[in-house]
């Protein structure tokens, strides 16, 4: 295991976090733990988070059946579906 420096351990010590509204930090650990692939992103307006975007890849391992990918190499069998 790795230890990293938190945020307070890279300020002299001194946590100087914001406290964010409780549906905010609801949405943002569900929005974590449900995703496997991809990003989260949140949109700040006059310093208050307004929005999270969740954003997800889902990729299958399968051969196109119908034409080959012409986006990768002949021998890539990789596919890429965006939602």
């Amino acid at each position: 295991m790795v230890n990293r420096p938190t945020p307070a351990d890279l300020n002299g010590g001194q946590d100087n976090s914001i406290p964010l509204p409780p549906l905010l930090l609801r949405e943002l650990v569900e929005a974590l733990r449900s995703l496997r692939y991809g990003t989260i992103e949140l949109v700040i307006h006059d310093g208050r988070v307004v929005q999270l975007e969740r954003r997800e890849k889902v990729r299958f391992d399968t051969a196109p059946l119908d034409r080959p990918d012409r986006r990768k190499s002949a021998t890539s069998k990789t596919r890429e579906i965006h939602a």
